[in-house]
């Protein structure tokens, strides 16, 4: 059998590094989106993000929990089941097993159970009192989506999409008087990787979402330097739209504690 001379094989190597370097990732960097990806409006963009992360409209997700706050950490094991538009019920217990809180959502009522302290609150599904147990002052539907690989969006009255060629992504930019969003949107699978928003100069939230498997996200990072506040919540299964009894999304108190009325 004849052998190329060295400098003929060295040839073929570098055609052959440069054909992977080339098809490896087409999608991640380039002057131009994909040609079935070439949003000229945002609100193309916007409708299309929308239609893939709305097509599942329940979970049942089971993994950890870590969030710190103000110095302090919590570390546990969660539990959650999720609805579109506005059902959740969000379980937490330690890692020896002993339950910890549940809340639920159930579209305009709140409740939540923290077996710490013995207390159970029940009241309006504000974002004041979801803030609570989910340090995220949202409405119940921006939380439940939150959850399900949708970023919530500001009010925004003025909108720009460009692509972000060194990135290979889609930046979206929403604004209304001092508060700005900007979301980065993988122009393949119209999955979010990472929403920041801005009030007055000063970072509120930001967002992100890692490990995509299907339509969900495995990872998401949620980070309010206002409140010192970082939540990271690491998914290790999810079943989707599975069928969901409505008992669920009902919360009872154990006899002898009494409900705490919130307004």
């Amino acid at each position: 059998m004849t052998q190329d001379p060295p400098h003929r094989a060295a040839c073929w190597l570098l055609a052959s590094l440069g054909l992977l370097l080339l098809t490896a990732c087409p999608h991640r960097r380039g002057n131009q989106p994909p040609e079935t990806r070439r949003f000229v409006k945002p609100d193309e963009l916007l409708a299309a993000m929308a239609q893939e992360t709305k097509r599942t409209q329940s979970i049942r997700a089971v993994g950890v929990v870590d969030m710190r706050r103000r110095g302090q950490r919590i570390k546990a094991h969660m539990v959650y089941t999720a609805q579109r538009p506005a059902r959740l019920r969000f379980e937490t217990e330690s890692f020896f097993d002993q339950p910890i809180s549940i809340l639920v959502l159930d579209n305009t009522v709140f409740s939540i159970w923290d077996l710490n302290k013995g207390r159970f609150l029940r009241g309006p599904a504000r974002p004041e009192h979801i803030a609570r147990m989910l340090p995220v002052p949202m409405q119940p539907e921006a939380v439940v989506g939150l959850l399900m690989g949708e970023p919530p969006l500001i009010a925004f009255d003025q909108a720009r999409i460009e692509w972000k060629k060194e990135k290979g992504l889609f930046l979206l930019t929403l604004s209304k008087d001092k508060q700005i969003q900007e979301i980065l949107v993988d122009p393949i699978s119209m999955h979010p990787v990472e929403a920041k928003v801005w009030t007055d100069g000063e970072t509120y939230f930001t967002l992100k979402y890692k490990d995509w498997q299907g339509f969900l996200p495995r990872k998401v990072e949620f980070e309010m330097p206002g409140e010192k506040m970082k939540l990271k919540l690491r998914i290790k299964e999810v079943e989707v739209d599975p069928k969901l009894d409505d008992s669920l999304f009902q919360l009872t108190p154990p006899p002898g504690i009494a409900i705490e009325e919130l307004e």
